[in-house]
């Protein structure tokens, strides 16, 4: 399944191109976006997320499924791989042909425990990166300065 939290028309026109050119439309469900309560249904459902970003400035996405329990194959770029850490076993770097397949047979071919103590890894890991921390964060640094 895809899904997009973007609804913007140019977006979901290239999602649609993609899917055509790829001519994957026998193999997806391209859903369509998703937000608030669905985009957590969503989250809940499916057996893994799949973020296969070339960068990603901060993953959103990652921290809303961490959150939620949701197993994340992840490529290592950017605000992502800073948020599961240099020891998640799931992720792979998009720009080396075959790793994110290999990545997702990883995942496939791993037992239920080692898959639910990743999770349990991730979940933790996402606690540190919160709206409320950054707000303190930002608060003891512009205290610093203007001291």
């Amino acid at each position: 399944m895809i899904a997009c939290d973007n609804q913007d028309i140019a977006y979901m026109g290239e999602i649609i191109s993609f899917i055509d050119g790829a001519k994957l439309w026998d193999k997806v469900e391209f859903i369509g976006w998703v937000s608030g309560k669905r985009k957590e249904n969503f989250l809940k459902v499916i057996d893994a997320l799949i973020v296969p970003s070339l960068y990603e400035p901060f993953g959103y996405v990652v921290l809303e499924a961490g959150r939620l329990g949701t197993p994340v194959i992840s490529s290592c770029r950017g605000g992502i791989y800073e948020i599961v850490g240099d020891e998640y076993r799931y992720v792979f770097d998009p720009y080396e042909r075959g790793r994110l397949t290999e990545c997702i047979r990883r995942f496939q071919r791993d037992s239920v425990d080692i898959v639910e103590k990743e999770v349990s890894r991730l979940t933790e890991r996402v606690k540190m990166f919160s709206a409320e921390k950054m707000a303190s964060e930002y608060r003891k640094l512009f205290n610093e300065i203007s001291n």
